[in-house]
Parts: C-alpha cells; sequence; structure tokens
C-alpha cells in the first residue's frame, strides 16, 4: 500500500545515510554507541597511515577554498597529477558549500551575465559531496584508491518489517537489516588527506 511505499522509501534513505556515515567517521574506538561503532571508516584508516600524504587542516569557507583544494593537489604525486580524468576530490558538505559561494562570486565579479549552472569541478577534477564525512575534510586520490565492500544477506530480503499489530496487538512496525560492509583503500602513497577529524 501507500504507506509501506513510503515506509521502505524513509528507511532505505535512512540507511543509505547511515552507511555514508559509517563510510567516514565509523570508528570502532569512539565508545559511541551508536551505529558509528561498527567498523573503522576512512577517515581514522588514513588517519593512522604514515604512507598517506597528511595536508594541516583549517576551517575552510568561501574565501581560503581555493587555496586548501590547490594544497591537496599539490601534494599528489606528480605521477598521478595527470590522470585528471581519474581523479576525485571527496570534500564534506561544507568544503563543496564554500567552493560553490566562492567561484559563483568570482564568476560574477569577472563574468558578467553569469548566474548559475556551476559543476562541481577544480583543475578539471570532479568533486565528490561525502555527506557522511566530517566538516572541513577532504580526500583528493584515484577513483578506484577507495574500495567499499558492500553485502546484502539474501539482497531481495535485506529489509524486514514485522507489524505487531497483527500478532500482540501493540501499533508497533520492527525492521531489521542483515548486512556486511567494509571500507578498505588502495595505494596510500596516491591518497592526499585534508582532515579537521582524528588526525587532529
Amino acid at each position: 500500500n501507500a504507506f509501506m511505499s513510503y515506509y521502505w522509501d524513509e528507511m532505505s534513505k535512512e540507511i543509505g545515510a547511515e552507511i555514508e556515515a559509517i563510510r567516514w567517521r565509523g570508528n570502532t574506538a569512539g565508545n559511541t554507541s551508536t551505529y558509528l561503532d561498527e567498523c573503522n571508516g576512512y577517515e581514522v584508516q588514513l588517519c593512522a597511515d604514515p604512507a598517506v600524504v597528511q595536508i594541516v587542516s583549517t576551517t575552510v569557507d568561501a574565501t581560503n577554498v581555493i587555496a586548501e583544494m590547490n594544497k591537496l593537489f599539490a601534494g599528489l604525486l606528480p605521477a598521478v597529477q595527470g590522470k585528471i580524468k581519474d581523479l576525485r576530490y571527496f570534500v564534506s558538505s561544507n568544503v563543496a558549500a564554500a567552493f560553490l559561494q566562492a567561484t559563483y562570486s568570482y564568476a560574477n565579479a569577472n563574468i558578467p551575465s553569469v548566474n548559475g549552472g556551476f559543476q562541481l569541478t577544480w583543475l578539471g577534477i570532479k568533486i565528490v559531496v561525502a555527506e557522511g564525512m566530517s566538516n572541513n575534510t577532504m580526500v583528493l586520490t584515484l577513483k578506484d584508491n577507495l574500495i567499499y565492500a558492500f553485502d546484502g544477506d539474501n539482497d531481495a530480503k535485506v529489509l524486514k518489517s514485522v507489524n505487531l499489530e497483527d500478532t500482540v496487538a501493540e501499533p508497533i512496525l520492527r525492521t531489521r537489516v542483515d548486512l556486511k560492509m567494509g571500507f578498505f583503500y588502495v595505494n596510500p602513497a596516491e591518497i592526499v588527506f585534508y582532515s579537521a577529524g582524528p588526525c587532529s
């Protein structure tokens, strides 16, 4: 029915948001007693790896976002800098907002008639908004260096729901999700990490 369609849609969105948060901010030593304790995300892993290029972070805003993003590009191995089509900037939501404000302001000051339509790219490199990232966090690397493994147990029935009104006459809908996931990376020397999170 219409309600259950809405319910499944909302549940899927919530699960997706939680997985994205774990992907970046997961920390088994976090002692938060939340879903973020399930496994270590990229922020914890990259911070702990001395082979990853670490960039000292600051609070990112529209006045400094371009300079800060350029620091990541300068930190890349020269052999990787030319692989523009395969590179990705992964940025937190506040960095993406600052980037859009900076480029919009520049365009309007220097190119009359520009009023929008900006793409999230810098130096020809695609920018991916990683909504689960901590604020003021960025990663620049080849897109295949970050690996996301996911397995929904019995994929077609990964989301299970029981309406307790039908059994114990309580107006409660219980839902269970069984899945496995892991976040890994390769070629740490090709990864530049800019963090205001666990490394600070």
